[in-house]
């Protein structure tokens, strides 16, 4: 049994998708990094066999905007077969708006804008951490 307090969440866009860190006791999230997706999921299962090793997580929150869970149902076999843990699936309205705001905020605050390339991965990744943050908000340990 994993006894493990971490989460894992992604935001399943069409273009990317951004992987987030979650801890279940403190409910602290945290943006990881967002990937190109590929068909097959390879790239996406190469960097989370990294970071279930490191983290163990003990299931995965995944939220997309303009899908149902059936279109992801591939990936969810995938992920189930390969790391054995709960997968939960969360229709998203509004996280993507919401790292948009928030990379705005960073940019006033830091040099981001000078790396408009990053500023993207950086709003798929705080997305999954949006995401991830929701469901622990709702959900009972």
């Amino acid at each position: 049994m994993n006894t493990s307090s971490h989460l894992l969440g992604l935001d399943l866009g069409e273009k990317n998708i951004g992987i987030a860190l979650g801890e279940w006791q403190t409910k602290v999230t945290w943006s990881v990094r967002a990937i190109k997706f590929n068909p097959g999921y390879t790239r996406l299962i190469d960097n989370l066999d990294h970071i279930v090793q490191e983290w163990k997580p003990r299931v995965i929150i995944c939220g997309s905007v303009n899908a149902t869970q059936f279109e992801y149902q591939s990936l969810f076999t995938i992920l189930q077969q390969r790391y054995a843990l709960a997968i939960f699936f969360q229709l998203e309205d509004s996280s993507t708006d919401e790292s948009r705001t928030r990379v705005m905020q960073l940019r006033t605050l830091s040099a981001l804008s000078k790396k408009r390339a990053g500023s993207r991965d950086m709003r798929d990744a705080l997305s999954a951490s949006i995401i991830l943050q929701r469901w622990l908000d709702t959900e009972k340990p």
